[in-house]
């Protein structure tokens, strides 16, 4: 095989994320991306197919995907359109979505744009609805592709993923029942199901869809678990217990640990146990890309509700950390966390809401309680932490050569650190030292 086995085809955006405090922070956001990360955090080689602007956005995509090691030999770039944009504010209602991607490079596709060769040799290909609704091209792009990787013998994996905002519900009906019927994999949600469908019970809808011809369909129900058809076998998978904290992106964690888990084991149902429990880990964060678990994550968690692990030896007490950086150093705390990710696994941390988002996404493994931002926030808060005895290091990368209005505060928080005897550290250096010196790392 010359490429990827999971190519995914579609549309990846650069998320604005409106945080409390007013800034917006920056991440990444698409239906498809976010599959193909999810199946290359389960051990897969997964690449993307798409189109991004020549801009500082695309490179941003780019960089992330090289961190999470996809595939990205067909990914072209479009001069002339810009990469898309989305942004998330929150309210007392929820999230709410405002898009820019209308005349965005990806919607810009067309069947001529194809990497054929690397979609002839690809084992299988996931789209979306998504994928097809950015406008006519795109469609037609998703319609020849898969008839490429058909012909070449390949597998297609389809989510019908119904964004109304995109396309009228009628269009979308017709595109999104003959987009099924061409997948050998089927992975709809409960909700779009019921509007795609007109059926509301469960079991009558994965009737509608084993009839189009899937040889799988794995029917994602949020809260009440699964529902698989293989063949003639229909069975239905409990939900995995989970706290729920966002449950954005979880149809793609279990799409991509599904493809990822299918493809290693060739057995639907026990892909779908392990993807069940994947998305079930995924709600457990705030964003699509973040809280997307590891193999060693899922398989950890799968042993323990099964049992399969004899009662451990109790834990020692992991390391209390708090870490602080100004905006001037933000990006300096996240690589020196990258450096001391082996170590930093081991910790509980606590972090300012800025910070803490940054370190979440770049190391999504690591054990994050995410206070408030500024110093009237997240500061005073983990100064109270101190009071209380409650923390055992303060991480804290003061920019000393910008002006800070705040700097009474500043003081207030190293004043507390001392008073109290917390070991403390304020550059990159001091922080090598006391990080090694308390964990061994």
């Amino acid at each position: 095989m010359t490429g990827p086995a999971i190519l995914c085809l579609g549309e990846a955006m650069v998320e604005f994320n409106r945080q409390a405090d007013g800034r917006w922070l920056e991440g990444l956001g698409g239906d498809v991306s976010n599959v193909a990360i999810a199946a290359a955090r389960q051990g897969a080689a997964a690449g993307m197919v798409t189109r991004l602007g020549r801009d500082g956005f695309a490179a941003a995509l780019r960089d992330r995907w090289a961190a999470e090691g996809i595939d990205t030999a067909a990914v072209a770039e479009d001069e002339g359109a810009p990469t898309g944009l989305y942004f998330v504010r929150h309210g007392p209602q929820g999230h709410s979505f405002e898009y820019r991607r209308a005349g965005s490079a990806a919607s810009r596709m067309t069947a001529a744009d194809l990497p054929l060769t690397a979609l002839r040799s690809c084992r299988v290909l996931h789209l979306s609805g998504i994928s097809q609704a950015i406008s006519d091209g795109a469609a037609d792009a998703c319609r020849a592709a898969m008839a490429a990787v058909r012909a070449a013998g390949g597998t297609i994996s389809y989510d019908p993923n119904l964004r109304l905002a995109l396309w009228p519900l009628e269009q979308a009906r017709e595109v999104i029942q003959a987009a099924s019927a061409e997948a050998d994999i089927l992975l709809p949600g409960l909700d779009d199901a019921r509007q795609l469908t007109g059926l509301q019970d469960p079991e009558e809808i994965l009737a509608f869809y084993r009839a189009l011809g899937p040889r799988i369909t794995a029917l994602t129900m949020g809260a009440e678990g699964v529902l698989l058809a293989d063949g003639e076998r229909v069975e239905r998978i409990p939900p995995h217990p989970a706290r729920l904290v966002d449950a954005v992106g979880a149809g793609d964690c279990f799409d991509g640990a599904f493809l990822a888990r299918w493809l290693e084991c060739g057995d639907a149902l026990e892909a779908a146990h392990h993807a069940n429990v994947a998305a079930a880990l995924s709600v457990q964060g705030h964003g699509a890309v973040a809280p997307l678990p590891t193999r060693a994550a899922v398989d950890a968690a799968r042993a323990g509700a099964a049992g399969a692990m004899p009662a451990p030896e109790p834990a020692p007490p992991r390391l209390r950390l708090a870490l602080v950086a100004h905006d001037a150093r933000k990006q300096e705390m996240v690589d020196w966390a990258l450096r001391h990710r082996a170590a930093l696994a081991g910790c509980a941390i606590v972090a300012t809401g800025t910070t803490g988002a940054r370190l979440a996404d770049a190391i999504p493994e690591l054990t994050i309680r995410r206070l408030l931002s500024g110093p009237l926030g997240g500061d005073q808060q983990i100064g109270a932490l101190i009071a209380e005895g409650a923390l055992d290091a303060l991480i804290f990368f003061v920019d000393p050569l910008s002006p800070l209005p705040h700097d009474v505060d500043v003081k207030a928080l190293t004043r507390l650190a001392t008073v109290h005897d917390l070991p403390m550290a304020c550059s990159r250096s001091t922080a090598d030292i006391l990080i090694a010196a308390l964990t061994g790392g």
